[in-house]
Formats: C-alpha cells, sequence, structure tokens
C-alpha cells in the first residue's frame, strides 16, 4: 500500500507505465491507420466500471449510488475516523453520528428490509 502512495509515481500504480510513455499500448494505437483504430475500438476503463457493466442493471445502479455514498460521506474523512480512539460502549464521536445520521435517510441502513419498513423494493427482498 506505501508503494502506491510513494510521491516519486506520480500517482501511477507500482510497476505500471504512465500513458503518455513511450511503450504505453496507448502510444501504439494513436499511431495506428484509423480503419485500424476503428475495428480495435481501445477505450480504457477502469476495472470498477468493468466489473460494474457486467452486472444486472438494477444492481448497476445500487453499485454507483453506494459508491457515490462513500465518495461524498466517508472518503473525505476516513484518515480521521480511523485516528479516533474507541469510546465506551454506546457511544459515538459526533462525526460517526452524522454519517450514520446520513446513512439513515438516505436507506443505506435499512436497505435490506423490504418497504414500509425499509428501503428494500419487494421485488428484490
Amino acid at each position: 500500500m506505501s508503494a502506491m502512495l510513494d510521491p516519486s509515481l506520480d500517482g501511477r500504480i507500482a510497476g505500471h507505465i504512465r500513458a503518455d510513455h513511450p511503450l504505453s499500448p496507448r502510444a501504439a494505437l494513436a499511431q495506428l491507420d484509423p480503419v485500424v483504430k476503428q475495428l480495435l475500438g481501445y477505450a480504457p476503463q477502469s476495472l470498477w466500471d468493468v466489473d460494474t457493466a457486467r452486472l444486472p442493471r438494477r444492481l448497476q445502479g445500487y453499485r454507483r449510488r453506494a459508491h457515490d455514498f462513500a465518495q461524498r460521506h466517508l472518503a473525505p474523512h476516513a484518515l480521521t475516523i480511523d485516528a479516533l480512539p474507541h469510546g465506551p460502549a454506546g457511544e459515538l464521536h459526533p462525526l460517526l453520528q452524522q454519517i450514520l445520521s446520513e446513512a439513515g435517510q438516505q436507506g443505506w441502513l435499512t436497505d435490506i428490509v423490504p418497504w414500509p419498513l425499509g428501503s428494500c423494493a419487494w421485488r428484490d427482498a
């Protein structure tokens, strides 16, 4: 994990080359004949996008909503939350209370319980 955060890597994953590097597949594809380019149709996607596209539509939407919630509400506070000491049983840090409250309002705490008690559709239960 620390190798991935190494500033000398310039935002790259260790062991991978930059997209603008002469040995990158993108550089080789840019030099191909336009007809060949159309046949290849190389459109790089992240592994997350590829995996999500393989899911049924309803699960794709669910996964995207969960990812969006995590990016907007959890990621900005992840380091702070990890560094918090464990409090006594039954007590939560105000930041955790705020995140759990938002998760509850958006239906993430009852997403496996069918409506009207939870936020899951009856056909998904």
